[in-house]
């Protein structure tokens, strides 16, 4: 071959083989999908706001997801949000905390080595960890690390009691099935990207650069991570099953 033909020779080659994984992804979906629907079919019917018509067809009523007489329906619950530190994660648990009483959150938030300044700022902030009496030392001290001290005149409705931070790898489905075990829901947050760009070459983090040489050109925890998840879901709930039954 001269160069020109090598050139289109390679290049051939690189379309097929991405149009090979964009062929397995699509199918790697549609396994999740199905997978997804079966936990749906064993979730019980959702609660209508009392005074709806008793007639009313499957899915005709509102959702009561501000309390009403049936109460919230995450109320009492474990639930598991991955991407807790995400902007919109850490949200999401800030409202569970705070409108689901007596619902046990656990905040799934990717390892942050010190190789990172990822941290855990967002989350603690949205959750109000930081809004205690804060100290830290003078500028001129060896020590100046910022401590907060609880106050429970400002933080004691924000139910921090019930708030619980995991490190953990979604594409390791050991740790998976781990911070599944005894879960009643999972709220999904996480991504690998940030707007449309592998979130390690968009903000420069290590600690995802890893997935980014991998796969540069797609987010592997959209995809094996919710699997090794909904795999994680799926062994709890037998585990259930089976000691029920004993």
């Amino acid at each position: 071959f001269d160069d020109t033909e090598s050139e289109e020779y390679l290049r051939a080659r690189d379309a097929e083989r991405e149009r090979e994984e964009a062929e397995r992804l699509l199918a790697e979906a549609r396994k999740l999908r199905a997978a997804a629907s079966d936990i749906e079919d064993d979730i019980p019917p959702r609660p209508f706001v009392a005074g709806a018509p008793p007639d009313a067809a499957p899915g005709a009523g509102r959702f009561d997801w501000e309390g009403g007489s049936g109460g919230h329906p995450l109320r009492g619950k474990r639930v598991l949000v991955t991407g807790a530190n995400g902007r919109l994660g850490s949200m999401v648990c800030r409202y569970l905390l705070r409108e689901c009483p007596g619902c046990e959150v656990i905040a799934a938030v990717h390892y942050v080595g010190e190789a990172t300044t990822r941290g855990y700022g967002r989350l603690s902030y949205e959750v109000g960890a930081e809004d205690g009496v804060g100290s830290i030392g003078a500028a001129w001290s060896e020590d100046r690390t910022a401590t907060y001290q609880y106050d429970p005149e400002t933080m004691g409705g924000y139910n921090l009691q019930n708030l619980r931070v995991v490190d953990i790898e979604l594409l390791d489905p050991v740790e998976c099935t781990a911070v599944t075990k005894d879960v009643d829901a999972v709220v999904w947050c996480a991504t690998d990207f940030n707007a449309n760009k592998p979130r390690a070459i968009s903000g420069l983090n290590f600690a995802f650069l890893f997935r980014a040489v991998a796969a540069p050109t797609k987010g592997r925890v959209e995809i094996e991570g919710l699997r090794n998840i909904l795999e994680g879901l799926r062994e709890s709930k037998l585990a259930r099953r089976f000691a029920a039954a004993r």
